[in-house]
């Protein structure tokens, strides 16, 4: 079909093929325009935003400066107090070792003893079994005898 094409269509053809690339590069720099101006709109809240947060941060440290509620002498004096008593590092260690081997020994009870309920559970349940059946056994047999004596 090309090769019947004279050159002026193709002329006209390849204009009009121009002209919608161009009009699409057009779009494409309008919406570019709007990104533009939504990013700038977002930096601009969000630098917004950063200076409430930071004013926020200055208004909260001057008031623990500025206020003696939270850290009043009664409660400074117990802080110090609290702090220039001295630590025995190597004592607590000892302790706290002491604690988590009780914890695990208790633990390891526990486990010890569910395992010699269930064990004994077990048991009971195979002797209940045995008798169970015994039982049975002893009643086919009278059963068995019962019929072999009316025949």
């Amino acid at each position: 079909m090309e090769r019947t094409i004279s050159s002026e269509e193709r002329i006209r053809r390849a204009e009009e093929i121009y002209r919608k690339r161009r009009s699409n590069d057009n779009i494409r720099i309008y919406s570019n325009k709007n990104e533009r101006i939504n990013s700038k709109q977002n930096i601009i809240k969000k630098m917004i935003l950063q200076m409430l947060i930071c004013l926020m941060i200055y208004f909260i440290i001057y008031l623990i400066k500025n206020s003696n509620y939270i850290f009043s002498q009664d409660f400074m004096q117990k802080a110090n107090q609290f702090l220039s008593q001295d630590v025995n590092v190597q004592e607590l260690y000892t302790r706290s070792l002491e604690y988590w081997n009780g914890l695990v020994n208790k633990i390891n009870v526990t486990d010890n003893q569910i395992a010699e309920n269930v064990v004994s559970n077990q048991t009971t349940e195979n002797i209940v079994n045995n008798e169970i059946a015994v039982n049975q056994n002893i009643v086919t047999q009278e059963a068995v005898a019962g019929i072999g004596r009316s025949k």
